[in-house]
């Protein structure tokens, strides 16, 4: 297993969402296109712990179960046989609703 990494995870603009149709899974397909917005991006610390835990710098952001961040680390720790802690410890992105952009709003 690794003992600590720091990732960052970048912020998309989304310019078009089309709902295609419902999979079988319950899931909708999607044709999207984002683009990456230079300069905005989360900071996310994960590492090897004694018992899971996540902690967001910012109070807003969910830090239940479906939680992707969450979700992720659980995928980690069920390949990797070991227990980690995560920490977005700088939500620079805004979360999705929150951007008001002159002109889009």
């Amino acid at each position: 297993m690794f003992h600590s990494v720091t990732i960052e995870a970048p912020a998309k603009l989304n310019l078009w969402l089309r709902v295609l149709g419902r999979r079988p899974d319950g899931f909708h397909e999607v044709e999207t296109l984002m683009v990456r917005l230079p300069g905005l991006a989360d900071r996310i610390e994960v590492q090897e712990a004694g018992e899971f835990s996540f902690a967001c710098d910012n109070a807003a952001v969910w830090s239940g179960e479906d939680n992707l961040v969450v979700r992720a680390v659980r995928v980690l720790e069920a390949g990797s046989g070991g227990t980690v802690q995560a920490r977005i410890a700088e939500k620079l992105a805004p979360m999705a609703g929150e951007m008001n952009i002159p002109g889009l709003t």
